[in-house]
């Protein structure tokens, strides 16, 4: 299955192939209640946040594609939005990935000079934007405060309020060969090209990025990814070899509710892919419950 680098030009179609593909989803449904109404409002929620994500130095967005052999009029309007040009070849987009080097040699996905490259700061600016922008023109498509639900779980704000719930399946004391890892943020597929294997490619290609990875000191990296409803057997498949957990669960010394729980909405299986020490990590305990002899 063919597989590149993205293009800037390449968001406006980007963000169709997520809103096709995670519309459909509990907790987009929740998140952007209104999307029914909106449709193109949820389409230019994903816009934005790609935006963001192309000047982020830390991270690489990956589509799947195959060759469009037709000419543009014999294309289906379905096919026609997922339409770009690339060397003069008509393509059809059919998936995308956001990938993200988290720790120690971040900046070498890029080749940044540090954290001081002033190349940083385009991301901010966009944040800002984007921040004023939905000041002033909220999305149609989001949820609305209620008096049941006051607080509605947003698209700007479901990570922060996640992050209490699942910071405990991201770090581990016992393991700090994680705090430096790739992390899968988005992977997309359009609903017309799904069960292709074209998120398949994707999420390998990053799993093979991290495992060749040495810019911390090591020779391979862990990734990780919390998986959307019902696709954690999807990852496990691929390669994210150990379900550590749930963020979509209240977690005893938290305060509050999981917002997710507290919705009824499934998913967020926290997954890794293992590297050396984590096999190391696991003899060792094979040997210490008898499990193992030498």
């Amino acid at each position: 299955m063919p597989i590149r680098h993205a293009r800037f030009s390449d968001i406006p179609i980007m963000a169709r192939v997520l809103a096709a593909s995670f519309g459909p989803d509990k907790l987009f449904q929740i998140m952007f209640s209104h999307q029914d109404e909106y449709p193109e409002d949820l389409v230019t929620a994903f816009r934005r946040s790609l935006r963001i994500a192309w000047w982020d130095y830390s991270k690489v967005l990956m589509v799947s594609y195959e060759p469009c052999q037709p000419e543009i009029e014999d294309v289906n309007d379905e096919k026609r939005g997922l339409l770009t040009t690339r060397n003069g070849q008509k393509e059809i987009i059919t998936g995308m990935v956001e990938w993200q080097r988290v720790g120690l040699g971040w900046e070498h996905v890029w080749n940044l000079w540090g954290w001081w490259d002033p190349r940083r700061l385009i991301k901010t600016f966009f944040e800002w934007r984007n921040k004023l922008v939905y000041y002033f023109r909220p999305c149609r498509a989001s949820a609305r405060p209620t008096p049941e639900d006051p607080e509605p779980l947003l698209y700007t704000n479901f990570v922060s309020r996640l992050i209490p719930f699942s910071m405990h399946l991201m770090s581990f004391p016992d393991k700090p060969w994680r705090e430096n890892h790739w992390s899968l943020e988005v992977l997309g597929i359009h609903p017309s090209h799904q069960f292709k294997g074209y998120g398949k490619e994707l999420a390998q290609w990053g799993l093979a990025k991290a495992k060749c990875d040495t810019a911390s000191g090591v020779t391979g990296l862990p990734s990780v990814v919390i998986a959307a409803d019902t696709k954690e057997v999807f990852y496990q498949k691929v390669g994210f070899n150990e379900l550590v957990g749930w963020s979509s669960r209240n977690v005893e010394g938290v305060d509050g509710q999981n917002p997710l729980a507290e919705r009824e909405c499934g998913g967020g299986a926290v997954l890794w892919s293992w590297v050396r020490e984590d096999e190391e990590a696991a003899k060792k305990q094979m040997l210490e419950n008898g499990e193992l002899k030498v």
